[in-house]
């Protein structure tokens, strides 16, 4: 019995033992450092006209011969344009840049690289028209430090660009229209602020028309450049929204997302949505410029606009793929049936076995 007790103490003791020490075996001190640290910021390069996101090696332990970077951006307001090497980068650079994605592969090649600081400027031209508000830039990054190692994830800091706002004599408003999951949405942007002092106590005032025989509105969203409260109501074929605005307005960009089921006849049927602003001050009242949209409801596949999916738009898009007969802008929209952002004859395959199904 004494042996047998003996044992069991022996056995506690190892037990608590390899408890006690098992962190030392697979997990990692919280404060320990990285072997490598990416961090970014980016600014306005204004004697060229980009914006430039500066990629920094700010942390690193050991030499690494590789890495593997990805940033993530709006290719709706930015292009990539092409990049230049930071002082500390060694090697060669492939960079591919794809549906707003730059993915850019670094291979070490006489010497590894063993010092921090400016790695990597990757440059940007911007859509004029969109360049308002501020835009995000996603950093990914993998690192590899010796040429057998396989990769291994690295610290990356993403950053952010405000657009300076534009200012004129008076409020200036657009819109656009598009689908979104099963919701038709019109997205309202605030383009320019007037001039004039704003005043903290203002309210502003807008109402949407639309098509109530054919759209039910369904939610409305508040968007980065709505400062202030708001609220809604329904009218005959329009919804208002009252902005209080608590606080100088300063921000531009997007502004509100209307969202709308839509009923089976409204598909093929040109939808008008045109809205009206305007904003009150203690005796003053003053009127914006407000830019309304369209959008025409289609079945994701129809190219030919027969409000059918069938070989017929197959034809329309190998046609587009073999360059014999480009698509416009909206076409190309109804063609991207798989939704990777790319027309290509994956999208007519699915097309052809949607067909398929059908018969």
């Amino acid at each position: 019995m004494k042996k047998f007790k003996r044992l069991v103490a022996i056995i506690s003791l190892v037990m608590l033992t390899a408890t006690v020490f098992m962190p030392l075996a697979g997990a990692t001190d919280e404060g320990e450092t990285p072997f490598a640290q990416f961090t970014s910021s980016a600014f306005m390069d204004t004697e060229n006209n980009f914006v430039v996101v500066q990629v920094t090696l700010s942390g690193l332990e050991g030499e690494m011969s590789s890495s593997h970077i990805k940033l993530e951006y709006d290719s709706n307001v930015l292009t990539y344009d092409h990049y230049l090497e930071g002082d500390v980068f060694e090697g060669t650079l492939e960079v591919e840049s794809v549906n707003g994605k730059i993915v850019a592969v670094q291979i070490a090649e006489d010497k590894n690289i063993t010092e921090s600081g400016d790695y990597l400027e990757l440059y940007f031209t911007y859509n004029e028209a969109e360049a308002v508000g501020t835009i995000d830039f996603a950093l990914t990054a993998f690192q590899v430090f010796n040429a057998d190692d396989e990769l291994e994830d690295a610290t990356a800091e993403g950053c952010s660009y405000t657009f300076e706002a534009k200012y004129g004599e008076k409020e200036i408003y657009t819109s656009k229209a598009y689908m979104e999951e099963n919701f038709l949405v019109v997205e309202i942007r605030l383009e320019q602020l007037a001039l004039e002092p704003f005043i903290e106590t203002a309210t502003c005032f807008i109402t949407l028309n639309y098509n109530d025989k054919l759209l039910t509105f369904d939610h409305y969203e508040e968007q980065e450049s709505f400062m202030g409260t708001g609220s809604h109501e329904l009218l005959n074929g329009a919804v208002k929204v009252t902005q209080e605005r608590v606080e100088e307005q300063t921000l531009t960009g997007k502004f509100l997302k209307f969202y709308f089921t839509y009923l089976e006849e409204a598909i093929g049927v040109a939808l008008d949505f045109n809205f009206d602003i305007y904003r009150v001050a203690p005796g003053v009242m003053t009127w914006a410029e407000a830019s309304g949209c369209s959008y025409l409801i289609y079945y994701l596949g129809d190219i030919n606009g027969d409000k059918l999916v069938n070989t017929g738009d197959a034809v329309c898009l190998l046609r587009h793929i073999t360059l014999e007969e480009m698509l416009d802008e909206e076409q190309v929209e109804r063609a991207d049936i798989n939704g990777d952002g790319v027309i290509n004859t994956g999208d007519a395959t699915k097309i052809l076995a949607l067909c398929v199904a059908d018969d």
